[in-house]
């Protein structure tokens, strides 16, 4: 394990779960990393820099969830690694990354013994329910991207150019452009080491923020148009799926959305639902406020997350008369 010196970070991750997790994963064989359903780039990033510093350590790694990387992620080396079909016997380790929750892993509802085979937890979300045999859950840090980049320091694994941009990306997405709270002095340190050792910072940012077709322009323009604030200045906006069929769009177009709504003059939070072809309903919570707690509000809806941002998943629909309102299956 690593000394902690001039080219380690001050490790803050719990030491023995992480000495624990690599003893696991040197004795593995065959090794899957699982990444949230509804991919974002944190889960993404953690899952691929995990994967390539194992791979490069010389383990057998697949990387698996039962939703494919957004169109954000492809700029990536190995984004389209990613497989579906998931046979948790053909593993003796399983790793799940930033997954907030059981249900978040998705795959436990087809295979849901997993959680008894040698199982780790690597997340940083406040409603984590500890479901691994190991859990290396940090809520103190920024990403599971983070917690990544200790945890390879710690098991004196090298930070590659690749490496590094996986990291990046997951750390720029979930502190908001280094915008959100969560952006602490150790952040922009491990940001500024990460962008030394080769992290493409200019793709990231154009990844994330300049792939807007017109179609989205116009979709964005439509949900816009018809938010709701309440008295106490929340925001609030619905998409069903005809507006995302009409603007040739998938749900990941919506990705950002909700950063857009928190930012109404004196809100407390906002709020965006979207429905699926599926049946299913999406919501996310956001606010700039400490006012709530945005994850008590999404776990009692099922979900979880962050005290700013939350989120959750309903089996219904959307309807109008005349206000959005959400029935339940």
């Amino acid at each position: 394990m690593a000394d902690q010196n001039h080219n380690s970070p001050a490790f803050t991750i719990d030491l023995d779960q992480a000495a624990q997790a690599w003893e696991s994963i040197k004795s593995a064989k065959q090794i899957a990393i699982i990444s949230h359903r509804h991919p974002d780039p944190d889960t993404v990033g953690a899952n691929l820099a995990l994967r390539s510093a194992l791979t490069k350590a010389g383990l057998q790694i697949q990387s698996f969830c039962v939703d494919a990387p957004p169109e954000t992620c492809q700029f990536l080396e190995e984004s389209a690694c990613y497989q579906k079909n998931f046979q948790p016997e053909n593993f003796d380790l399983i790793i799940s990354v930033d997954c907030g929750g059981i249900e978040q892993v998705a795959f436990q509802k087809q295979f849901p013994d997993i959680f008894k085979s040698n199982f780790i937890n690597i997340d940083h979300h406040a409603s984590n329910q500890l479901f691994g045999t190991i859990n290396i859950v940090q809520t103190n840090l920024s990403s599971t991207c983070e917690i990544i980049y200790q945890l390879l320091h710690f098991w004196e694994l090298p930070v590659t150019t690749d490496i590094s941009n996986y990291l990046l990306f997951g750390l720029y997405y979930d502190t908001g452009s280094f915008m959100h709270p969560n952006t602490t002095p150790t952040v922009l340190e491990i940001a500024s080491d990460l962008v030394r050792l080769g992290a493409r910072l200019d793709l990231i940012t154009k990844s994330l923020f300049q792939n807007f077709t017109e179609n989205k322009f116009h979709l964005w323009g439509q949900i816009l148009e018809k938010i709701k604030v309440t008295a106490e200045g929340n925001a609030a906006a619905a998409i069903p799926h005809q507006d995302l069929v009409k603007h040739q769009a998938g749900s990941e177009e919506l990705s950002g959305l909700t950063n857009y709504l928190s930012m109404v003059k004196g809100s407390k939070f906002a709020v965006m639902v979207s429905e699926e072809e599926t049946g299913q309903i999406r919501g996310s919570l956001r606010s700039v406020s400490g006012d709530v707690d945005l994850s008590k509000l999404a776990q009692s809806l099922g979900g979880g997350g962050h005290r700013k941002a939350s989120g959750f998943s309903l089996e219904g629909k959307i309807t109008e008369h005349p206000f959005w309102t959400i029935q339940q299956n």
